[in-house]
């Protein structure tokens, strides 16, 4: 889903950062190099591209389809209880944005929950939350560097 923000895109200090924004993660598909059914798995994969496949996956599994453009066909927007969030899911799909590329990044996700948990149940105020937690990803950072 869309996350809140504190600034639009254009008040960001950086590029492309800013406004609603989405994880970006998931399930991902490779080649084993090693693979003796090199054949199959590339007809898996072009499958995978295959916009009938996205909404069956999306129909299915709830999987929102890496072809936006998926979402606005009358299909999409029948299917039951999703269809009615496709414009929402779409906002999610075209802001998404990648995880930080840092080895740090399971303990730095876990210490940003929880801290940010703190905040929003009331147990810390959100000031030295956040304080707390630039404190602490800042010494998750430096152990890392080590």
């Amino acid at each position: 889903m869309p996350i809140p923000y504190a600034v639009t895109e254009k008040q960001s200090q950086y590029e492309v950062v800013g406004g609603s924004t989405s994880a970006l993660g998931g399930w991902h598909m490779a080649v084993n190099p090693h693979s003796t059914k090199l054949d199959a798995t590339i007809q898996v994969l072009e499958a995978m591209t295959d916009k009938r496949i996205q909404l069956m996956l999306f129909e299915e599994l709830g999987l929102i389809p890496p072809e936006i453009s998926v979402l606005e066909s009358r299909a999409a927007r029948s299917v039951p209880i999703m269809g009615s969030h496709v414009e929402t899911l779409r906002t999610a799909g075209e802001s998404a944005m990648p995880r930080p590329v840092t080895i740090a990044w399971t303990q730095e996700s876990t210490r940003t929950a929880e801290l940010v948990h703190t905040a929003y149940s009331g147990d810390m105020a959100p000031e030295p939350a956040m304080q707390e937690l630039q404190s602490q990803l800042e010494a998750i950072e430096q152990f890392n560097r080590l």
